[in-house]
């Protein structure tokens, strides 16, 4: 879709336990977005392709909804403002698994207002920051609370937290690809903090 403020999917009022799986989505206008969940529990998002180009054009935008599994996503968002994924007044979710690209002024991978989601083995690519916590006194899981054998998103073989990657010229660090991993187990040696109660324990190195 072209047009202003509208959503490739759009969810909303107590429509609960639904699957949106495998859908090619691309927006293009102002504030068009790829998925928007609006008080909608309990639904699981996995394996969408979802590309937006507009200011404000934000992936996945999550809306006072909870419990929401996000899975096997490719999100890319080009537009100033954009973020890859937004969880705005929503806790209990968890994302693992996606492959998040933005490369718009102030476009994060991530944006997070509230509390107790868990946001693992995901790679983010952006020039902004990976990582925006709105509140600091809201706590979330940015990594496993162990480092735990299995292949990650990268091709380790241990799982922890996130791959945190910039491919652009300029921006945020890419961590993943600067950390020190003395034991070469895939694992950064120092984690990474986005915010008080807000840390990735255990990056994933390359």
């Amino acid at each position: 879709t072209s047009n202003t403020d509208s959503y490739g999917i759009f969810v909303s009022g107590t429509t609960n336990l639904n699957n949106i799986t495998s859908n090619f989505i691309l927006t293009g206008g102002s504030g068009a977005g790829g998925i928007h969940f609006a008080t909608a529990n309990s639904n699981r998002i996995l394996g969408n392709n979802i590309s937006t180009t507009g200011v404000l054009g934000h992936g996945i935008f999550i809306n006072a909804s909870n419990f929401i599994n996000f899975t096997a996503n490719n999100i890319t968002t080009s537009g100033n403002e954009s973020f890859g994924i937004f969880l705005q007044k929503s806790n209990s979710s968890n994302i693992t698994g996606n492959f998040v690209t933005t490369t718009g002024n102030l476009s994060f991978a991530v944006q997070v207002d509230n509390a107790n989601n868990s946001i693992y083995n995901n790679v983010f690519n952006t020039t902004a920051r990976h990582v925006n916590i709105t509140n600091s006194a809201n706590v979330n899981n940015f990594s496993l609370s162990t480092i735990t054998a299995g292949t990650n998103i990268v091709g380790g073989a241990s799982l922890g937290g996130n791959f945190y990657d910039n491919s652009t010229v300029g921006g945020q660090a890419a961590y993943s690809l600067t950390c020190a991993d003395a034991e070469g187990d895939g694992i950064c040696d120092t984690s990474l903090t986005h915010a008080t109660n807000n840390v990735d324990f255990y990056p994933l190195a390359k």
